[in-house]
């Protein structure tokens, strides 16, 4: 059975190309579910999103609306007023999901860098009959947030023994270490990762976004030509 599915940071639902046109800031939640419909997929992972929040309403539960399908939010942080992580929105049914803290404590954390505390999410979705479990990440910028989210990832998959999907921003570039650890043991769905960029999206000289799979066989990989969010999104077709 094929599986058609992307990863996509949609910067909590910023029209990019507003923004590059004015300078400010206009949300469009809209055009984050045209451009997932467009990819004809069958799941989403979702990086900077609103789980809830006073200002942008609760992002998870419009683009569930929006598409007609299920999906679920995983808090990494409290903000003023909400709540900010990852997504996942899904034509098929999601049977579970669990949310796995990545932390760094306060006195690991050097002075004059920005961190942030992350989480993994991991959906176990019944995809006609087949368990498929989907996990979502979005790294964070620093060596020590990095190194926390790649050993929580692949102690994680490790654990899995449904095809699996791990997908997300990862803010790391394909000759990393890190990245290199993490292709060891899952099976990385880029073509061409040196070349297969997607940030920034009108002009990506930069790939950062992946998605991996273990035990599922991987039939072809593209970046879709769409400018939406700052980010492009990453798509892959799979066979389970």
């Amino acid at each position: 059975m094929k599986l058609n599915v992307a990863t996509f940071n949609i910067q909590h639902g910023k029209d990019f190309p507003h923004y590059l046109e004015t300078k400010k800031e206009k949300i469009n939640l809209q055009l984050m579910a045209d451009t997932i419909r467009a990819m004809k997929v069958d799941l989403c992972g979702l990086n900077e999103v609103y789980g809830q929040s006073e200002a942008y309403g609760d992002q998870i539960d419009r683009l569930k609306e929006e598409l007609g399908w299920h999906g679920v939010f995983a808090k990494a942080i409290e903000i003023p007023r909400g709540t900010y992580g990852n997504g996942l929105v899904s034509r098929y049914p999601i049977k579970s999901v669990k949310t796995v803290p990545i932390q760094t404590s306060f006195k690991e954390r050097p002075l004059g860098k920005w961190f942030e505390d992350r989480v993994l999410l991991i959906a176990v979705l019944d995809v006609e009959g087949t368990e498929v479990t989907v996990m979502v990440c979005h790294f964070g910028l620093n060596a020590l947030e990095a190194d926390r989210a790649t050993e929580t990832v692949l102690r994680e998959g490790e654990k899995i023994s449904t095809p699996m999907i791990f997908m997300g921003d990862l803010n790391l570039t394909p000759d990393d270490e890190r990245i290199r650890r993490i292709a060891a043991a899952f099976t990385d769905t880029a073509e061409d990762s040196e070349h297969q960029q997607t940030f920034p999206s009108d002009k990506p000289n930069i790939k950062i976004d992946y998605i991996f799979a273990k035990n599922c066989k991987v039939l072809s990989s593209q970046v879709p030509a769409a400018v939406a969010s700052d980010h492009r999104p990453f798509r892959a077709e799979l066979e389970i």
